[in-house]
Formats: C-alpha cells, structure tokens, sequence
C-alpha cells in the first residue's frame, strides 16, 4: 500500500508515530528548538498586557557535569516584571510537591549555587520556568542525575517549575511517578507543575496526564500575587507539528516503530486511530478536518489489527 502522509496531526493530542520517530531514531532537536520558540511566542501573545513576559532561555540539559562555568537557564522562562510578591494561589487537584520525589532525591547533600540574572535592558525577576526534555538526556542516568539537581536547586530558589514529558519509552525524572513501560495504567506522556512556595517542603505539584491519542487540558501556571496562567499546550503541539511540516515523517499505513513498546491499551488507540485514517483515505474524505471520528470504538486489540492488516495489504 502506498504511504499515507497528512499535513495536520491525525491523532487527538500527541503524534505516537511521531515520537516514536523521534526517540529511535533521530529529528527531536529539531522539534525542540522550534516547538520551544513557538511556546515562547504563544505565550508572549497571551501574556501580553499582564506584566508578564515569556523569553527563552538555554536548557538544563545541555551542560554536562564537569562544565563547572554553567548557568542554569530555563528552556522557556516566565518573568514577572512588577516584581509582584508571591501569594498562594489554591488550585484543584494538587499533591504535595516534596512527594513526587523519591528519598534519595530529598536527601540533604551540597548542590552547586544557582545564580539566574534576566537578560535584556529591562531586568526582570523569574517566576517560571518551563523545560521540554529531550531523549538523549532521558536514556543517560548521569545526565538526568544532573537535571534533577539543578531542577532541585532551582526549586528550592523558589521558581514555578513546568515539566514536559513527551517521551514514553525512557522513566519519568521523578522516582515516585510509575514508569509507563511497566504499568498498564500510567499515561504514555505528561506534564508536571511544581511550584515550591512558600517553601520547598510546603510546596504543591500537579501531575497532568496524556494518553495516547487522547485530549490534554489547559494548565494552570501559577505566577506571582495570586495570577495564575492556563496555557493550552496542546494548541501550540499541533501548531508546531504543522509549522515544521511534521506530518510528512508520519506514515499511517506503517505501524509505530517499536510499537511493542506501547502498552495494550495503547496499541489499540493506535491502531484505531490508523484504521480511522486509512477509511477515510479510501472514501476520498478530507484528513484535514481533524480528528476524524473513531467508529470502532468497541474493537479488542487483535480485532483491530486483524482489521489494519487486511486494509494495508489492499492493493492501492
């Protein structure tokens, strides 16, 4: 069967065949560079008129340990240009922050001092930072060691930090949270927001899951004096998928590569939502007008593979 490409994302929320491009073979820094950019200016836009403003900033994961000049910046950090106090803004649904972190993570041990100066002619102070994490620092223990230092550090400085984790096949950074390749139950990718005010041990974090081709819901930043940002971060994912014309690395007539690293429930969501993509293909429907609905939704596993695999050895 001949390939099939589409320009936008045919799946609700992430692209599986897409991140599973990117974590076995190459093309995520790409991503990373342009989909943080894109977060920096959506978020510029939406903050604009709120004494906000969002710049980025060079990652915590690009240093390696020995490099003893580094400065810790942000991927994209948020700054709070009247300088406003913090003042504890309740929201639903959190946890203690100092739980998401296992014992050896909160154990008292020297940390390299964090200086982060804003940049630029107007000097403003941080308020959040927001890091995107890549596959080459999620499948090296040394380096995500590293991360979850100056992750420490900077929020025990007091900084909101935003974790986006969009890569399933390597753990969480966070030793409490399941690894999705042995629980059935835990979502291939998420998104954690940990804000450590008034002080780290008193601090509270929210954990927003993201299935597979499933919808994912405006996050609730918290900021200074009580301000809170929602950003839908799921509306500036597709914008870059479009952007950078990512659709054209996703084939839907091929499975995901290491698809069997998708847990049961996964691989049918995919497989569903392929089978979708490929009737709708042949009856000549408009894969821009997306997502397209699923209409078996009832099938088990191996009924729709069954299905899948006698759509793509179809002659074309």
């Amino acid at each position: 069967m001949n390939p099939l490409h589409t320009r936008k994302n045919q799946y609700r929320g992430i692209n599986a065949h897409l991140h599973s491009l990117y974590q076995a073979e190459e093309g995520w820094s790409s991503f990373h560079a342009q989909h943080i950019v894109h977060l920096a200016n959506l978020m510029t836009q939406q903050l604009a008129g709120t004494g906000y403003s969002a710049d980025v900033e060079e990652s915590l994961q690009i240093r390696r340990m020995g490099e003893t000049d580094y400065q810790p910046r942000a991927d994209l950090m948020i700054r709070d240009r009247e300088r406003r106090s913090f003042k504890a803004a309740p929201l639903e649904n959190s946890i203690a922050l100092a739980d998401l972190f296992a014992e050896d993570e909160i154990d008292d041990h020297p940390y390299f001092a964090v200086v982060i100066r804003p940049q630029g002619k107007m000097k403003a102070d941080p308020v959040a930072w927001v890091e995107l994490l890549s596959p080459t620092n999620k499948k090296n223990r040394a380096d995500i060691r590293q991360y979850a230092d100056k992750r420490r550090q900077l929020l025990e400085s007091g900084l909101v930090f935003v974790e986006l984790d969009y890569l399933h096949e390597t753990p969480s950074t966070f030793g409490t949270l399941s690894y999705y390749a042995t629980s059935e139950d835990f979502p291939a990718y998420h998104i954690v927001v940990l804000d450590p005010r008034p002080s780290f041990d008193e601090g509270q974090a929210w954990h927003i899951p993201i299935y597979v081709d499933e919808h994912f819901a405006p996050v609730t930043i918290p900021l200074n004096a009580g301000d809170q940002f929602v950003f839908d971060f799921e509306s500036a994912y597709q914008f870059t998928f479009e952007m950078r014309t990512s659709g054209d690395d996703v084939d839907y007539v091929e499975l995901p590569l290491h698809f069997g690293r998708y847990s049961h429930a996964d691989q049918r969501r995919i497989l569903l939502r392929m089978i979708a993509v490929l009737e709708a293909a042949a009856s000549g429907r408009d894969l821009d007008a997306v997502p397209l609905p699923l209409e078996h939704g009832d099938w088990t596993l191996d009924a729709a593979m069954a299905h899948f695999r006698a759509l793509t050895q179809a002659v074309p």
